[in-house]
């Protein structure tokens, strides 16, 4: 991505140099075509019921105070900044990882205790139905996210504690811990954009994960399965990509305005995150400030979102569906050659990557209800059954489109869908964080 980035940025700017040389003439018949058609655009988006403004974006989150989680997270966040707390809080994150160590482990539960002042504002957010953190979408691709990162350090040792509760029998306290972590998750998945989903996902993922093992240690208490079943039913829709294309659609037109030289694309494209642009040129802001570069490239990046949003399939649980259209997406964007779609390159991003991490959160999800069931009946005294009950699309694998490998272990069961590359590599775990082949995503249950 960033090569092929480097790449578009270099025909930009050998452009930007030709077209001030040469004249609006040249400017005119490289941009003007499609220039030409914004307005077109534009009332083919809005009546697509496509936001286009910020102000948009703004009513799409709004909550009122009194219901709105934002502020009692951002009190948390504050509470991490501390020197003391950050390193805490950096402890039970780390020991929240299925390769952290025995000592890692003893260390993040020591340090638990300096972070449950800040877990306990993060409670009382995860009880409000909505959070808004008041985004300046006007500010474009400089709207800053930093509660996302402490934000998943708290799903982390949120976790780690419901963990420690499980073990200590007390169940019933690590489903609430494990239902606010939950929560943290889907908040995050509300703001209009990529990253929101993204961390959604990540988050999710962690609870996924933690929710599992207090399940192992409990599994043979059919009071304990009843009361997480009913809290897996509260983990609602899958994260929404077409709510996270509005957001990157609005940004993007923000950014379009915005842009007066090449330095702005070098940010913008990620080749040099979290700098200042360099100061453009005069012939830079000539060409940059032109109307009819602005439209043609405002006119392209429309056409291509709106086109990529109306393939959408009408099911969000659909993700093949929407992995098929967002590649579709990246074939066309990338077919098109023309100067006016040099922005649509590098502000559309690799979006078929998204949409293969929701099948994540399916297939994660799928495996907890059907182990779920599974170990719902062995409580019943009933024995586990030698294949997979029809239980329709709860048992089937989202990657293979087949029912979930399922082998009886002991007194216990092994249960797996084949992952991204779509190939069954024998229960096969992941071994470390690279890559998304070579592995299964397994769980097991005693």
């Amino acid at each position: 991505m960033a090569k092929r980035n480097q790449i578009v940025l270099g025909v930009v700017g050998g452009t930007v140099v030709f077209c001030g040389l040469f004249g609006y003439g040249l400017v005119e018949s490289t941009f003007g075509r499609s220039a030409r058609q914004l307005n077109r655009e534009l009332e083919a988006t809005r009546r697509a019921g496509i936001p286009l403004e910020p102000s948009q974006l703004e009513s799409m989150v709004r909550v009122a105070d009194e219901q709105n989680a934002a502020p009692l997270y951002r009190q948390a966040v504050r509470l991490v900044q501390d020197r003391e707390v950050e390193k805490a809080l950096k402890a039970v994150s780390d020991s929240s990882s299925p390769r952290a160590t025995a000592a890692q482990r003893a260390a993040g539960l020591a340090a638990l205790r300096k972070v449950e002042p800040a877990l306990k504002l993060v409670e009382a957010g995860a009880a409000r139905p909505g959070c808004d953190f008041r985004r300046e979408w006007t500010k474009g691709m400089y709207v800053l996210f930093p509660e996302f990162g402490p934000m998943k350090g708290f799903v982390k040792a949120l976790g780690v504690r419901a963990r420690e509760e499980s073990r200590a029998g007390d169940w019933r306290k690590a489903l609430r811990t494990l239902e606010s972590a939950q929560r943290v998750a889907q908040h995050a998945g509300q703001e209009p954009i990529l990253i929101g989903l993204l961390v959604q996902i990540a988050c999710e993922t962690i609870v996924q994960r933690d929710f599992q093992a207090v399940i192992d240690d409990h599994g043979r208490d059919q009071g304990f399965l009843a009361a997480a079943q009913s809290l897996h039913r509260k983990f609602g829709p899958l994260p929404d990509f077409r709510r996270a294309l509005y957001g990157e659609l609005v940004v993007g037109r923000v950014a379009l305005k915005s842009i007066r030289g090449r330095g702005d694309l070098e940010v913008f494209s990620e080749l040099d995150p979290g700098s200042m642009p360099a100061p453009p040129s005069r012939l830079e802001r000539m060409v940059f400030e032109a109307p009819v570069v602005r439209n043609g490239f405002e006119s392209k990046l429309l056409k291509n979102y709106r086109e990529l949003i109306l393939d959408l399939p009408k099911d969000p649980e659909d993700w093949p569906g929407t992995e098929r259209a967002a590649k579709a997406s990246e074939t066309r964007v990338a077919a098109d050659q023309s100067l006016a779609n040099v922005m649509s390159s590098i502000l559309m991003p690799v979006f078929s990557q998204a949409s293969r991490a929701i099948g994540r959160t399916q297939t994660n999800r799928r495996l907890t209800e059907t182990s779920l069931r599974l170990l719902s009946e062995r409580a019943e005294g009933k024995p586990l059954p030698a294949h997979l009950r029809p239980w329709g699309d709860v048992i089937i694998d989202p990657y293979s489109g087949n029912p979930f490998v399922y082998r009886r272990k002991g007194k216990g069961f092994l249960l797996y869908g084949v992952g991204e590359d779509g190939v069954d590599d024998g229960g096969v775990t992941r071994k470390g964080s690279g890559g998304s082949t070579g592995y299964d995503m397994v769980v097991e249950f005693r």
